[in-house]
């Protein structure tokens, strides 16, 4: 299988991780054993979750969104980002957010627990 190098919007495979969030992925662990990335739209609660293995940075580009991140609290407008570090417990709200989600090493579901 030859490996993927470029992704158009229209071929980002997207998948409903519950009813406030959707996420496209554009590179997954298949394609990088480095990062994965993501696009996702949420408007609602993402459950406050630690990832074991990962660090997640997070770059919105429209909407609004509220996060916690090992308990402090950001405000998150266009432009801004968030760093998640490994082993930190972190949550966000969003309205009609539209995040930029970069995960290293990839995104594994395994590594991830929710509270």
């Amino acid at each position: 299988m030859k490996r993927k190098i470029f992704v158009s919007h229209g071929d980002a495979k997207d998948v409903r991780i519950d009813e406030f969030m959707t996420v496209f992925d554009y590179f997954t662990k298949k394609e990088s054993r480095l990062v994965s990335l993501v696009t996702a739209k949420l408007d609602g609660p993402h459950t406050l979750r630690i990832n074991r293995a990962s660090e997640k940075l997070f770059f919105l580009i429209d909407g609004e969104a509220d996060m916690v991140v090992d308990e402090q609290q950001y405000h998150l407008i266009r432009g801004d980002a968030v760093l998640v570090p490994i082993n930190v417990w972190h949550s966000i709200i969003g309205r009609k957010a539209h995040l930029i989600i970069v995960v290293a090493p990839p995104y594994d579901p395994t590594n991830e627990e929710m509270k």
